[in-house]
């Protein structure tokens, strides 16, 4: 099994998407893939043209070490969907 947690980026916990301090996730034999939900929180403000970016971190525990390898965490990248003076 692995722990999951969200990294701050440009991306506040709280204002653009809710935290997650520590899931654990669980691989059965053979499976290499499984998926961490994490919610975007909409606002109605233009944040501008650069998107906003936060990292899950990986940690694995003993013998995760084949199903991690190298990469040990990975950003994510929330597109702004707002509308400049929408309604």
């Amino acid at each position: 099994s692995i722990s999951v947690r969200t990294v701050d980026g440009t991306a506040q916990a709280g204002v653009d998407y809710t935290a997650i301090s520590s899931v654990q996730v669980n691989f059965s034999t053979g499976r290499s893939t499984r998926y961490v939900a994490v919610t975007i929180l909409n606002d109605a403000v233009d944040e501008g043209s650069a998107p906003k970016t936060f990292r899950l971190e990986l940690d694995g525990t003993i013998g995760s070490d084949e199903l991690l390898g190298s990469r040990t965490s990975c950003t994510v990248t929330i597109v702004d969907d707002d509308v400049v003076g929408g309604g």
